[in-house]
């Protein structure tokens, strides 16, 4: 038993589970003999635990799936922002904070000011 581990992600996983032998009839098969007490918060604690382990392991892929997504959009945006001619890129201030945008991003609303501030005619 195992895991086969390929391209970041699980493929094959067996789990085991430690229980109690159960007794003969079904009258005993409830009753836990006190030497057995210990044995039984023992095997009951490794299933918690393994449990927990198995919920960690899954909220971290969870978590690793994610950001992999928020990278990959992150990294297309960066990509289609460093391709723009940078006579089209126009740089603003905006509350003290620098910001880049695309002139045709500027010129989306036609008639308006910042449309005519950036038409082809005006913008050299």
């Amino acid at each position: 038993g195992g895991f086969v581990k390929t391209s970041g992600t699980i493929s094959e996983v067996e789990v085991y589970q430690i229980l109690p032998t159960p007794k003969s009839s079904a009258e005993d098969l409830y009753a836990i003999p006190k030497k057995a007490t210990k044995t039984s918060e023992f095997v009951s604690k490794i299933n918690e635990a393994i449990t927990t382990r198995w919920q960690t392991i899954y909220d971290a892929e969870a978590d690793l799936i994610h950001l992999e997504k928020r990278f990959a959009n992150e990294e297309s945006f960066i990509s289609s922002f460093s391709s723009w001619d940078d006579k089209d890129t126009v740089l603003l201030s905006v509350s003290g904070t620098e910001m880049a945008t695309k002139r045709s991003t500027l010129r989306i609303c036609d008639n308006s000011v910042l449309s005519r501030q950036f038409d082809d005619d005006v913008w050299t």
